[in-house]
């Protein structure tokens, strides 16, 4: 573009109004297409431009999400830690409460059976056994079943009966520990065995 208006700039006014004329037109033409092409050079630099800012504002946008997501999946990342820890603790402790549990039952002759309470109404209770209290007739149970309703604990059945039940079964609707309810019981299972009075409604069968 630059050699064709240096070209045309050199034509020089003659005698010959024609040949003048031509040159005059040809220069004109070369400078139309120069303001195009610098026309055209323009868009291209303001287009460059606004490709520039529109990354630009799109790279801060995702360092932007960046700061909140990180520090979001590093929460996110010790939440998870925490709870592997936590899944490895109740996994130990209730390995070892499996252990007590067959210690219990090897031992203390302890069992826990879901039975039905009252079949019209669909009544489950739970049927807790023992058995090695008697020092003579070891393998006689000593049971009780228990119904909790409407938040309420209330003994179906106590074989043989103790004659405090009532009252300590008030009390488990107080203190809600029923734990040391059914250690209360099995004590008065004891005590009652080492009494004088025959035991009749002891049984060898827990069902």
């Amino acid at each position: 573009m630059t050699s064709k208006i240096k070209e045309l700039s050199e034509c020089q006014p003659t005698f010959n109004d024609a040949k003048y004329h031509e040159c005059q037109t040809r220069l004109w033409k070369s400078v139309v297409e120069a303001e195009k092409d610098v026309i055209s050079f323009v868009k291209q630099i303001s287009s460059s431009h606004n490709s520039y800012v529109k990354i630009k504002k799109d790279l801060e946008t995702v360092q932007q999400s960046l700061s909140i997501c990180v520090p979001k999946l590093e929460r996110l990342q010790k939440q998870l830690e925490e709870e592997s820890k936590a899944k490895q603790v109740l996994a130990k402790k209730q390995s070892l409460n499996l252990r007590h549990c067959n210690q219990y039952t090897q031992y203390l002759g302890f069992e826990i059976k879901l039975v039905m309470c009252d079949p019209n109404k669909d009544l489950y209770c739970t049927k807790f056994s023992f058995k090695n209290i008697h020092k003579v007739h070891q393998d006689k149970f000593y049971s009780f079943i228990l119904i909790l309703q409407n938040d309420s604990y209330k003994v179906s059945e106590c074989l043989p009966l103790i004659p405090e039940l009532n009252e300590m079964v008030q009390d488990l609707n107080k203190t809600n520990d029923l734990h040391r309810f059914i250690k209360q019981v099995r004590r008065k299972f004891c005590a009652l065995s080492c009494s004088k009075e025959p035991l009749n409604d002891c049984t060898n069968d827990p069902s």
